[in-house]
């Protein structure tokens, strides 16, 4: 089944979310949510999140689901939502795309896991029909 793709014309700055924390470690939801209005309101025409500028290792992955709900939520669809899914693995990767999708991210950015540049086309196939 061929999808029509959505063509964003981004003329501007789309910048990568830092992601506050508390000092216990865990996610500054308040912090992270005024960061969002903060970057909209200074003219950002995106936004991007998590990735590495995030200090996304740090994250588990439903720390970065978590994220990028709240991030949707107080974008409140002023502006596109572009989320970074790179993972350890393929599955971990999709499965990361596979909710982002579901919550209406506007695109993803992702990084092929290690070691598999040589199958990196196949991997990318596989992620576009996992995605269906």
């Amino acid at each position: 089944m061929t999808r029509a793709k959505s063509r964003y014309i981004l003329d501007g700055i789309v910048p990568i979310l830092q992601t506050p924390f508390e000092e216990d470690g865990t996610l500054d939801t308040a912090s992270l949510r005024r960061l969002v209005d903060h970057v909209i309101q200074a003219g950002a025409v995106g936004v991007i999140c998590p990735a590495v500028a995030s200090e996304v290792h740090k994250l588990s992955p439903d720390e970065r689901r978590a994220m990028l709900e709240i991030v949707l939520d107080q974008a409140q669809e002023r502006v596109p939502v572009f989320v970074g899914v790179s993972a350890g693995s393929a599955e971990e990767s999709l499965a990361l795309s596979r909710h982002a999708r579901a919550r209406g991210v506007s695109g993803i950015l992702a990084q092929a896991p290690e070691g598999i540049a040589a199958g990196l086309v196949g991997r990318v196939l596989e992620l576009e029909r996992g995605l269906g």
